[in-house]
């Protein structure tokens, strides 16, 4: 599903440094989502997602970065740490068709 969902990540990013980020998902599956940052963050890393509205925190693992100048530039492709997690889709396709 395609979304502009506000997020808070947090985490270490390439240099080991924790920092915060406001961001948002741009697309989201059962298994994952693809996120915007600021932040260079390695493969691998494991960040903590938190939706803003609901403060629900989900452990995802970045397994790409989009490369420096090209049309995925600051996205990270995220899976979920534990491949038992999951989103809601069916609560959040709601909440974003209705612009909550």
């Amino acid at each position: 599903m395609t979304a502009r969902i506000p997020v808070i990540l947090l985490g270490k990013d390439a240099r080991g440094r924790e920092f915060f980020d406001r961001s948002e998902v741009v697309s989201i599956d059962s298994r994952g989502a693809r996120v915007r940052t600021r932040f260079s963050i390695r493969p691998g890393t494991i960040l903590e997602v938190r939706l803003t509205d609901e403060m629900v925190t989900k452990r995802l693992r970045v397994v790409w970065q989009g490369d420096p100048g090209s049309l995925y530039e600051r996205m990270l492709g995220l899976e979920f740490a534990d491949p038992n997690d999951t989103w809601n889709l069916g609560m959040l396709g709601a909440r974003w068709e209705l612009g909550l």
